[in-house]
């Protein structure tokens, strides 16, 4: 199914959505909405497979229809719901009547409802946002583990001028060298600190190694700086220190910055969220 995604929709939504049933129980009330949503998409996106089965994608994406057809959607979101809901069935349909060559050539039909789909799920993103006040993203790697997998969906608190961001909060965020790229990190260094790690992986700040880092898969097996961080900017890590490109990779590249803007925040995740690790997932 990954494979598809890049081939047929060059959109991730699509293919968390489409990749198998969900054992989690629909929400029976306009509260547990978003939650059970989120459950949906995360169960699903797990279970994908390489999407060399097209008749096996139709068949996820038409349940997943139906699976959105058990949610109640706050009023205000129901339009957008239930236009999701229909794309996906029409997705759906346009996978099953799909033939093996559309895996390298997706023919324009295929193509056309895979963007209908991207439509949809962009539309009730935003009605998303604007009721519950949180920005929707897919985990698409393993640099947060093991707090948070590849293919964990979250509901991202939205930020505003007021909103303080503290240290070891995970933010998502506007990636510095491309503002069309989305990253998920957790915030390590604050505004004009400096920040340096060391040989052995300790992380010092003003000096002093850091203490509290109970999140990291493993310490970094690198040594940066020592740097301090501009006005109004973090240094961010994934907690995969040794597979995650992040703050400390960012300077190597042409133009690069270590550090993320405060105006490139644009959530941060509740304190309850629910990735990989309260789930017992890899």
């Amino acid at each position: 199914m990954r494979a598809v995604s890049v081939i047929v929709v060059g959109f991730v939504a699509i293919v968390a959505i489409a990749c198998g049933g969900s054992s989690r129980p629909a929400a029976s009330d306009e509260a547990g909405y978003l939650s059970a949503t989120l459950d949906v998409f995360s169960s699903q996106a797990r279970s994908a497979g390489d999407g060399s089965d097209l008749e096996n994608v139709g068949d996820s994406l038409n349940d997943a229809s139906n699976q959105m057809g058990r949610l109640r959607p706050p009023d205000d979101v129901h339009s957008a719901h239930d236009e999701l809901r229909r794309q996906l069935a029409e997705a759906g349909k346009a996978f099953l009547q799909a033939g093996p060559d559309e895996l390298k050539t997706p023919s324009p039909q295929l193509q056309k409802a895979s963007l209908r789909f991207q439509n949809a799920y962009k539309e009730w993103s935003l009605a998303v946002k604007q009721h519950y006040g949180v920005v929707v993203t897919r985990i698409t790697d393993a640099s947060m583990e093991p707090a948070l997998c590849a293919d964990d969906f979250l509901a991202f608190d939205a930020v505003d001028g007021a909103t303080v961001v503290e240290r070891w909060e995970v933010i998502l965020l506007r990636f510095p060298l491309d503002k069309n790229r989305n990253f998920v990190k957790r915030v390590i260094g604050l505004p004009g600190e400096t920040v340096e790690v060391q040989s052995g992986g300790d992380i010092y700040i003003d000096g002093a190694r850091l203490e509290g880092d109970t999140y990291a898969l493993a310490k970094p097996n690198y040594t940066f700086g020592p740097l301090t961080i501009p006005k109004g900017n973090y240094f961010v890590l994934g907690d995969n220190r040794r597979n995650s490109y992040d703050s400390h990779a960012w300077a190597s590249a042409a133009g690069g910055s270590s550090t993320v803007a405060r105006e490139n925040v644009l959530g941060i995740v509740p304190a309850d969220m629910k990735g990989c690790r309260q789930q017992g997932g890899a």
